[in-house]
Parts: structure tokens; sequence; C-alpha cells
């Protein structure tokens, strides 16, 4: 099992994974006055308000940072965090210690996501959608243009029709 530290603010609760974090040192350079590697402890959730911590963790490339709200009792879309685990070709998200992966193949300046799985404990929770809005957001931010092969992907972007714009040419959902 993965070691972990939690750090509390009331209603938010950040997740640390140590043996995960890169060092980036996105979390200091964003929310000094919560990240200071120097005191202990060296993370003060009470110092920024939810949604700081909220756009922060998001950002966090190795996803060593997650976080959960006060009376969470289903897995919120807004808790999954995206690994690229760049080894197996897939963005992993990890929730409730079960892990929830795209896969994708990169070819031809796009990005192919072939596969979607979500764990059977998790199915109905909302992670699959997490999942796919994540990568989504990373695609974009990227610039990569998208194939969307997996029927999962192409249904969610149905249903949200503002991610067509990362369509590669010839692609339709």
């Amino acid at each position: 099992m993965e070691l972990q530290k939690e750090y509390h603010n009331g209603d938010l609760t950040i997740v640390w994974k140590p043996e995960r974090c890169q060092h980036a040192g996105i979390c200091v350079k964003m929310l000094p006055e919560v990240y200071n590697p120097k005191e202990k402890p060296w993370i003060k959730a009470e110092n920024a308000s939810v949604e700081a911590l909220k756009d922060q963790i998001s950002k966090c490339p190795s996803g060593a940072l997650t976080y959960y709200m006060k009376d969470d009792t289903k897995t919120s879309t807004a808790t999954v965090q995206v690994v690229d685990n760049e080894e197996k070709k897939r963005f992993e998200a990890e929730v409730k210690g079960k892990i929830a992966f795209i896969e994708y193949i990169r070819a031809k300046g796009s990005i192919y996501l072939t596969h979607t799985e979500v764990p059977i404990e998790l199915e109905g929770n909302g992670v699959g959608s997490a999942l796919v809005r994540e990568v989504l957001t990373r695609i974009d931010r990227s610039g990569e243009k998208l194939a969307p092969l997996c029927p999962f992907v192409a249904a969610y972007m149905k249903r949200h029709p503002e991610w067509k714009k990362l369509l590669a040419e010839g692609y339709n959902v």
C-alpha cells in the first residue's frame, strides 16, 4: 500500500502521496502560503481557499496531490487526478485504491484514445466521465488533436459538444 498523508482545512482534505512526488515545485510556486517544505507540517491547507487549493492540485503533474471534500460519500468528478503513465501508454486515475484508465496511441501529431476501463467497484460513481474530462482538458492544453476511437470517449464527447474542437481532421462523434 502506498504511503499517503492528509492535511485538512475543514471542508477540503489534501492527500499527499510522497512516493509519487516528482518535486516539480508547482505547489510551492502557486501557493507558498500553503506549501513550505522547510516547515512541519509542510502543508497548511487552512492558508488558502478551497477553490485556490483545487486549482493548484489540478496542476500537480505527478498526481502526488489529490483532494476530497468533507462529506464526500461518492467519488466526485472533482477528486479525480490523472497521471500520464507513458510506459503503459495510458492516462490513469487512482480512486479508492483502484485504477481507472484510458489507453492511447500518439502518432502523426494526434492522440488516439483507444480504450477506457473503470473497475467494477467504481462504476456508477462518475469516475469514467471525470477521467475523460480530465484527459480532454490535458489534450486541450497540449494542443494535440484527438481521434476518439474508444466508444466511451466518443459518447462523452457527444454529450459534451464543447470538446469537438479537439477533433483531428476526418474524425467526428
